[in-house]
């Protein structure tokens, strides 16, 4: 009796599960009709080898512009790369260092609707902000904004709001 018992107690969860097998309920696709997600490129920007404009050490941070085209921050160069909405490269600013226009460490990019450039600093907790030419207007520190801005959002009116990371020892 016991060992009858425990083969029913073993057996319950298998029987349990044999009235889900058979036939699919009218209208519902089998998983294997269905095709996988593809991912198709449609343009792609950047080089290994050749026009410096082209190459990237390490893209930090990219966004689309207001005109079409698309801005690059690479971390590695500390530059932003403005692209045309065809992938030519039309004009470039910044790079490592100290100083107006310069960086320590930049991770967002950020074009408001009035045309200027955000550019946040991680560890420092600046903002550099800059024309659409390129051009450095000022830099602000952002008091309590973190170490690590996760992400830059613009609205109509050229404000902006940043979502930072901030890791506080106790």
């Amino acid at each position: 009796v016991r060992k009858a018992i425990v083969l029913f107690a073993h057996l319950l969860p298998v029987a349990a599960l044999v009235p889900g097998c058979g036939e699919r309920p009218a209208g519902q696709p089998d998983e294997r009709d269905i095709p996988p997600d593809t991912a198709v490129l449609i343009d792609s920007i950047g080089l290994l080898t050749g026009d410096s404009s082209y190459v990237f050490g390490a893209v930090m941070d990219f966004a689309p512009l207001q005109d079409g085209g698309t801005v690059i921050l690479d971390r590695l160069d500390g530059r932003i790369s403005l692209f045309a909405p065809d992938g030519r490269f039309a004009s470039g600013f910044g790079a490592l260092g100290e100083g107006p226009g310069r960086f320590q460490y930049p991770v967002r990019v950020l074009e408001l609707p009035s045309g200027l450039f955000l550019v946040a600093e991680m560890l420092a907790g600046t903002v550099s902000v800059f024309d659409p030419q390129g051009t450095f207007i000022d830099r602000w520190n952002m008091e309590g904004m973190g170490i690590f801005p996760l992400a830059m959002a613009a609205f109509d009116d050229s404000s902006f709001l940043s979502y930072n990371f901030q890791m506080v020892l106790d």
